[in-house]
């Protein structure tokens, strides 16, 4: 088998282990069922790298509530203790062109200027977060937009103050993730 064979089957291995859910067990049983000619550790090597590109990437914000309160730090050691890889990170002041440019899908709500005020008012920190199920287990993490109904042991129940001033942002599907990571970060910064 050439080297183009060998990543078209690691290519492949990898889509199918990724689509269920646990793809590690999924990578270990689809090993097992390939010539051991092939499995190669440089096939194995290829597989998992390629596994770990399907993981889900999302965006996040430490807003400046939480940033102001000094709650940065403890927010980032959650964010880690929950299994997420930190691959894109920026301390930023978010001018209110920025926000406005950012929460442009809110344009038309009545909170939009104080949304925008807010979100310009003190420093905050934006970051591309990669898990498995990363838009969903940071929203589970997060909790509920307003902090008083957030269930117990989330960061917005612990952090946030209000429904304007809640400590946290986070996408909420593939689509926005790609636009809010692409809106802070390039490629390039996404390690």
């Amino acid at each position: 088998m050439d080297q183009t064979d060998e990543f078209a089957a690691s290519l492949l291995i990898a889509r199918q282990a990724a689509s269920l859910e646990q793809p590690s067990t999924a990578l270990v049983n689809a090993l097992t069922f390939v010539d051991a000619d092939v499995r190669s550790s440089k096939f194995v090597k290829t597989t998992k790298q390629l596994l770990e590109y399907n993981m889900e990437r999302t965006f996040a914000i430490i807003k400046p509530d939480a940033f102001a309160a000094g709650n940065a730090g403890k927010i980032l050691a959650r964010i880690y203790a929950e299994g997420f890889k930190v691959v894109g990170i920026k301390k930023l002041y978010m001018s209110k062109v920025e926000a406005e440019g950012f929460y442009y899908v809110h344009k038309e709500r009545p909170f939009f200027g104080e949304l925008t005020d807010f979100m310009s008012s003190a420093p905050c920190i934006v970051m591309t977060l990669e898990a498995e199920g990363a838009i969903l287990k940071w929203r589970d993490l997060m909790g509920a937009t307003n902090p008083a109904e957030a269930a117990e042991g989330t960061m917005r129940k612990e952090f946030g103050g209000s429904i304007g001033e809640n400590a946290t942002h986070g996408s909420d599907a593939p689509e926005t993730a790609a636009f809010e990571i692409s809106y802070f970060f390039s490629g390039l910064e996404l390690l």
